[in-house]
């Protein structure tokens, strides 16, 4: 949508805008876009150093914990599983 476009829509409601207006939110709008687009890209690159446990837990400790949970969990459903089996080939079913 050019300017023109965007101006005439605005002045549909009551909305005084200039080419110069328009080109500069529009310009905003890609920087922010930007910087956000960065902000994560960096985010996403960030490496972890070694530090000492603190008494607050991170993201990466979050995410090892229910690593952990899960390896655990899965693991004793299968325990559970082959008990099922043992106890239903004694008695039978």
């Amino acid at each position: 949508m050019t300017a023109k476009d965007v101006i005439a829509k605005g002045k549909a409601v009551r909305l005084e805008l200039t080419e110069k207006s328009v080109h500069a939110i529009r310009y905003e709008l890609k920087a922010a876009a930007k910087k956000k687009a960065q902000a994560k890209k960096t985010t996403k690159t960030k490496t972890v150093s070694a530090k000492a446990p603190t008494s607050t837990p991170t993201g990466v400790e979050d995410l090892r914990r229910a690593a952990a949970s899960e390896i655990a969990l899965s693991r004793a459903i299968s325990i559970l599983q082959e008990q099922q089996n043992v106890v239903r080939a004694v008695l039978g079913a």
